[in-house]
């Protein structure tokens, strides 16, 4: 009995483990292959040449031919290589065939927001979650992002002149990553709030797969804190948000970012 009840016991965690789908809801997280066991791409066998034709199914549904000398098209390239032959009386022959794939690492984003605008009548400390970048793709991305030092008093230089013997009147500025869907007024406390010259990490992503496949979604959070010192006029931060495609294939070309339909960056 007792055995019965392990083995039990053992076939439903079996079938836990193999019950995870891309339903909605699903935890599954995607694996995060370093650089230093990632496979870059492996070489074409030296006698490999572009094959005289292909098929790739259009977003319409129809299939489309490609042929060798429109290869800049689509997102694929078929190649053949390993001529072989025989002649004998022998029975039966065994012919080796390999069919191989490599898939480059492609990256898919969209962000609802690229600008924040405050209105703000009186001092005290505000912060704000609007900008959510949302990200597909079929490998590790990490996302950095830069920021000007201050956030300085616009078109200063035109008050006090050029000589710059008067710095620019700023406010305090702050910024923070979230992976939350939704934030609350308790987690503005929680949050990992830096300067702009501090806020320099690169910060990996973390996936999770969906039916709509793997997933991943971070907000840029801001602080502002205005003091009664700090004058009434238009003040001003910029920066850049860098996505950060880890592991790609050695085979595509840089050049043309790996295509997008067309170009399609296979070097």
């Amino acid at each position: 009995m007792k055995r019965l009840l392990v083995f039990m016991t053992l076939l439903a965690l079996a079938l836990a483990w193999v019950a995870p789908t891309t339903a909605a809801g699903t935890t599954i997280t995607m694996p995060r292959i370093t650089q230093e066991n990632y496979n870059e791409g492996e070489d074409l066998p030296d006698d490999a040449e572009l094959f005289y034709q292909w098929f790739e199914k259009g977003e319409d549904g129809n299939w489309i031919r490609r042929k060798r000398d429109d290869a800049d098209k689509g997102n694929a390239r078929l190649y053949v290589s390993g001529e072989n032959s025989g002649n004998c009386n022998a029975a039966e022959w065994t012919i080796d065939v390999i069919n191989h794939a490599s898939v480059a690492h492609w990256c898919e984003w969209q962000i609802n927001n690229t600008r924040f605008d405050w209105r703000i009548l009186k001092p005290g400390e505000y912060a704000g979650d609007g900008l959510r970048l949302e990200v597909w793709s079929n490998g590790p991305v990490s996302v950095k992002a830069s920021f000007a030092e201050d956030m300085p008093y616009q078109n200063w230089a035109d008050i006090v002149g050029e000589d710059g013997s008067i710095d620019a009147p700023t406010i305090d500025v702050f910024y923070a990553w979230s992976g939350k869907q939704d934030l609350m007024p308790e987690d503005m406390d929680d949050l990992d709030w830096k300067t702009p010259s501090e806020f320099t990490e690169t910060v990996p992503l973390s996936f999770t797969l969906r039916d709509d496949g793997w997933y991943s979604m971070v907000r840029l959070c801001t602080k502002l804190v205005v003091g009664r010192d700090d004058l009434s006029c238009e003040y001003e931060n910029t920066g850049q948000i860098l996505l950060i495609v880890e592991n790609q294939k050695k085979w595509v070309a840089e050049e043309v970012n790996g295509g997008n339909g067309d170009d399609n960056g296979c070097a």
